[in-house]
């Protein structure tokens, strides 16, 4: 799948910033109660480091020995995977360097992708960044995959402005805000 423009890998940072904390635990307590959902919302301030606790959270599910929750050890494969920005199973949807917005062949693209096996037996996340760009049309070919996700799937939506993403895809993921530094 494509990260920024076609296939550059993009590397994620295995740590945790101190200000996520409170969204951290809020997706802990989901995900150790069996509620994890398909979809979140992540949603906050510009330079919060959104993207970073998107990335630490997939490098999180992805991690055979994660510690205190959903934090990734940082030392077996799948956080070598991760680190390297080259794990198989995590996609980043970004708009290309030659258009305004995502588009709906891009999220059709990573939602076929999505509905296939892992390739290292887990999760599979797709992240799209910001998500307040995607083309109508492809927030509406994500709600598809938001009705009916394969298992062990997790759509991240990432933006500064949630208001701009349509109110049917609003309301299938869960919002969990990232707040600024204090």
């Amino acid at each position: 799948m494509a990260a920024e423009a076609e296939d550059t890998p993009v590397s994620v940072p295995l740590e945790w910033l101190p200000w996520h904390e409170g969204a951290r635990m809020h997706v802990v307590t989901a995900l150790e109660g069996g509620r994890l959902p398909h979809g979140l919302l992540l949603h906050g301030p510009d330079g919060v480091g959104k993207e970073r606790f998107a990335g630490v959270l997939a490098a999180g599910l992805f991690c055979r020995q994660r510690v205190a929750g959903i934090t990734p050890c940082g030392s077996c494969p799948e956080c070598a995977l991760s680190r390297a920005g080259s794990h198989p199973d995590l996609h980043w949807l970004r708009k290309p360097e030659d258009k305004k917005s995502i588009g709906v062949d891009q999220v059709r693209e990573a939602c076929d992708e999505l509905a296939m096996t892992s390739m290292r037996g887990g999760y599979r996340v797709a992240i799209i960044t910001p998500a307040n760009i995607m083309t109508i049309a492809a927030q509406n070919a994500l709600l598809k995959t938001l009705e009916e996700p394969a298992p062990r799937t997790l759509l991240v939506l990432v933006t500064a402005r949630p208001s701009q993403l349509l109110p049917t895809l609003r309301s299938r993921c869960q919002r969990v805000e990232v707040p600024r530094p204090p």
